[in-house]
């Protein structure tokens, strides 16, 4: 049974399993009913029970469930220089590694401007990684808050013993004619009290349930004080933190609210029996990688686009409107199975190449190298829908992988050539330049079937 006076931080990398044995527990204690019942924010599995160990899946993050705290790692770990040659890394050297190349991923896919000494005075070994993004998040947010407060125009009704603004005559005598509480008036306030800022105040609030930290928790009622005049909202829906704007007079505040958008959409807080609260923070790793590759393929400022590309359209997720494979005639011709390809090169109209990022792992040694046949198969639906020839799918490499993979199959009845390769991840992420130049060479080294792509691009 757990001890709750010894709370323990287990660290895993991504599909790495942990036994019940080496955690001194039994396959039906409540730990582990708990935690198999643990989910993401949209409902994703994070870990997997098995018989005598639990697996951690595709989700990267950390999870709670009473005094256990989970932290899974993405398996993006590097050798670091700042060791000897000859040093051999250790399993401890291994997740420190990781966890660094974590907060660089996010810095680049988030834009928190975080330098790569920023990281390094960022991760603390004996906390998780959501205690360092907090750190993080409390830092950037503070140090704005210190410049100044993000207020606007914020839109008012109140009864007054004046007129202020507009008075709403309509409203005022079909509920209170009698006119003893005031003027029914509305009015424009500077006030701190804004969408953004109720952002801010929202994320402080749900940091404050989960965080193990006394000094980030300081940090945390620090921004609750500064922000004690907004309005504190119950939630808010992904598609309204989409839609958020930023001006000129409020673009120093971005990278705080990057970073409170990531803990507002990954957080999920549960209770189970007896109260025992759980609380994930999760992100899933196959879609980050897919994120990584099409950011470097929609800018079109990049140095990972050779120049035969960066004269093309991009259209991602299968552009709009969304094309579908079939239709069920009976039912009026009604449209079904989506088709969103990752990244799609256009030119003239024409789709020239398709890439589709996989956060899998290849086999070096077999001939199909452990490519999934759903994927190809998904290869070729694209190539019937969209009338494409060209093909890339893009893995990262693993850890011990020699050489990068480069390989190129070709269907038997028509010229539809699909590319695999790998990219390496395992080098440290703070500067991108590198990944880049191997973007680049995969590209150029796609042999295109378009003859009239071959003259003209």
């Amino acid at each position: 049974m757990i001890n709750p006076m010894k709370p323990q931080i287990i660290t895993l990398f991504e599909y790495q399993s942990i036994s019940y044995l080496s955690l001194g527990i039994k396959a039906d204690d409540l730990f582990l009913l708990a935690l198999d019942n643990v989910r993401t924010a949209d409902g994703g599995r994070i870990f997997s029970l098995e018989r005598d160990q639990f697996r951690a899946t595709n989700y990267v993050g950390v999870v709670q469930v009473g005094d256990w705290i989970i932290e899974v790692l993405p398996k993006i770990d590097f050798e670091m220089v700042d060791e000897p040659v000859s040093y051999q890394q250790s399993e401890s050297d291994r997740k420190r590694s990781a966890a660094k190349n974590f907060f660089y991923l996010i810095n680049h896919l988030n834009t928190l401007s975080l330098s790569p000494q920023g990281v390094v005075t960022l991760y603390r070994a004996n906390s998780t990684w959501l205690e360092n993004l907090t750190q993080l998040f409390i830092e950037l947010l503070l140090t704005e808050l210190g410049r100044g407060f993000n207020q606007d125009y914020v839109r008012k009704d109140d009864y007054l013993p004046y007129i202020r603004g507009r008075w709403n005559i309509t409203r005022q005598f079909s509920t209170k004619p009698l006119l003893t509480e005031g003027l029914d008036v509305s009015f424009d306030d500077y006030l701190p009290d804004t969408p953004l800022n109720r952002v801010f105040k929202l994320t402080v609030h749900r940091l404050k349930r989960i965080t193990k930290d006394p000094t980030n928790l300081r940090g945390l009622l620090d921004i609750d004080n500064w922000l004690h005049e907004v309005t504190l909202i119950p939630d808010i829906s992904n598609e309204d933190l989409d839609c958020f704007e930023f001006s000129r007079l409020n673009e120093r505040f971005k990278p705080a609210f990057r970073m409170a958008e990531m803990f507002l959409k990954g957080l999920s807080v549960q209770l189970f029996a007896g109260r025992q609260q759980a609380y994930s923070i999760m992100f899933n790793m196959d879609k980050l990688f897919e994120d990584l590759v099409t950011k470097f393929m929609t800018d079109r400022s990049s140095n990972a686009l050779p120049s035969n590309l960066k004269c093309c359209e991009v259209e991602i997720q299968g552009g709009k409107p969304v094309k579908n494979l079939i239709q069920r005639l009976d039912l009026g011709s009604h449209d079904i199975f989506d088709l969103k390809p990752d990244i799609m090169f256009k030119k003239d109209g024409l789709t020239r190449l398709i890439i589709d990022a996989k956060n899998k792992v290849l086999i070096e040694n077999q001939v199909n190298l452990g490519v999934a046949e759903s994927d190809i198969y998904q290869m070729l639906a694209y190539a019937h829908r969209f009338d494409c020839s060209n093909f890339l799918l893009l893995y990262p490499s693993t850890r011990n992988q020699g050489v990068p993979i480069r390989a190129c199959f070709k269907t038997v009845s028509k010229d539809i050539i699909i590319h695999i390769a790998t990219i390496n991840l395992h080098q440290s992420l703070h500067k991108i330049t590198p990944l880049k130049k191997e973007i680049k060479e995969i590209l150029n080294g796609i042999s295109f079937t378009d003859e009239l792509w071959r003259k003209n691009g």
